[in-house]
């Protein structure tokens, strides 16, 4: 049964029994079908992945053909940016895991037992948006403190962009640097609205305290 299935007192209750790390598993089953369509989806990329690394090994390929070979001091130095990019993207994926929020945060967020006008209630409230209501004050608390965590997984996003720049160096393909850039303004948006809402979140947790 969805979120919906349920009134709103037996939502916020299942949202506070979340927020205090009681889940009870009535949202087992809905919990379980996003989570299979979320690997579904990162299958596809993943696919969709290397179905484009293919394509600009190929165009790289051709581009080596008609052009000079990359020098030796590109090559050393991008290899050197892309393990330093897969170290920090592996390293991003454990402070996830370690955060307490998990690899799937959503899914033991209390936000997860409530509806999308709530959801999007709360968020405004502990962005500092709207007033807080305090009668719910445990759920808006761990909500903010879920959200300030996040600020631990720019990690990740350097690594993207390192990975990428280290790409870009190591070959002759301009649509490589093209996609290197289009990356570094990217995660390098991301990281920064990541950083920016971390802090909304801390300023709502020094507001109202436990």
């Amino acid at each position: 049964m969805g979120v919906r299935g349920h009134s709103e007192a037996q939502r916020w209750e299942a949202a506070s029994r979340m927020a205090a790390g009681q889940d009870d598993g009535s949202n087992a089953g809905r919990r379980k079908r996003l989570i299979i369509v979320a690997v579904g989806c990162v299958t596809v990329l993943a696919v969709l992945g290397g179905l484009v690394g293919a394509l600009l090994a190929g165009h790289h390929s051709h581009q080596a053909a008609r052009y000079h070979a990359v020098p030796l001091w590109r090559e050393i130095v991008g290899s050197v940016l892309m393990l330093g990019g897969a170290v920090l993207v592996v390293r991003g994926f454990r402070v996830m895991w370690k955060s307490g929020n998990g690899l799937f945060p959503y899914f033991s967020s209390p936000l997860f037992a409530l509806t999308g006008a709530e959801r999007r209630r709360v968020n405004k409230q502990v962005r500092g948006k709207a007033a807080a209501d305090t009668e719910h004050l445990p759920v808006l608390r761990e909500v903010a403190v879920r959200i300030s965590r996040q600020r631990r997984i720019t990690t990740m996003y350097d690594g993207i962009v390192l990975f990428a720049a280290g790409q870009a160096l190591a070959s002759s393909s301009w649509l490589r640097v093209g996609i290197a850039v289009l990356y570094l303004a990217l995660m390098t948006f991301s990281a920064v609205w990541i950083r920016y809402d971390a802090k909304r979140a801390e300023d709502f947790l020094r507001r109202h305290p436990a």
